[in-house]
């Protein structure tokens, strides 16, 4: 079995970058650094439930942090319990995250429902503001097509200065005969 080649950057590119443009990926690349939760199944096995890059956390959580995964509609709770660096390669590396699922009653439910009240409250600011936008723009349109706009005069065509030529007439070839 031969491993899979990784995509990223090679080493020369490296050394030409600072270490910021190091850090970020293009789309569809894989990140440099990456934050991979693992949760550990019923039967004690390992298995994979996310990888973002560590961007899309802010920071790595800690050992005692609880994760609120709500992005399929029903919010599951997961507690971390180990945390793990792991330098793959001087391009590669990443935090592994060992996770358990826990029991959701009591506050973390309370805070999952608090959250997603909070949300529905600022998407209708965001939509009332929006609309207000759209509307405004819609008044200044039509006020604008309302009012005839200053009438601007086509400019004058100004004559061509031609040169006057003077004709002559033309002399018919004489006849040597």
């Amino acid at each position: 079995m031969t491993p899979k080649k990784k995509q990223g950057v090679s080493p020369g590119v490296i050394a030409d970058m600072d270490l910021g443009s190091a850090l970020k990926s293009e789309v569809g690349e894989r990140p440099r650094v990456e934050v991979r939760i693992l949760k550990i199944n019923p039967k004690g096995k390992l298995e994979e439930l996310s990888c973002y890059p560590l961007s899309y956390y802010g920071s790595c959580p800690n050992v005692g942090d609880t994760i609120v995964d709500g992005m399929l509609g029903k919010p599951s709770f997961y507690s971390v319990q180990r945390r793990y660096f792991v330098g793959e390669s001087a391009w590669f590396s990443g935090w592994a995250l060992i996770v358990r699922e826990i029991d959701p009653t009591g506050p973390p439910l309370e805070l999952w429902e608090e959250w997603q009240d909070a949300t529905k409250f600022w998407d209708d600011v965001a939509d009332q503001k929006a609309e207000e936008l759209h509307q405004s723009i819609l008044s200044s349109i039509q006020a604008a097509a309302k009012q005839p706009g200053p009438k601007k005069t086509p400019p004058k065509a100004k004559p061509k200065k031609g040169r006057k030529r003077a004709l002559k007439p033309r002399q018919l070839p004489e006849n040597n005969s």
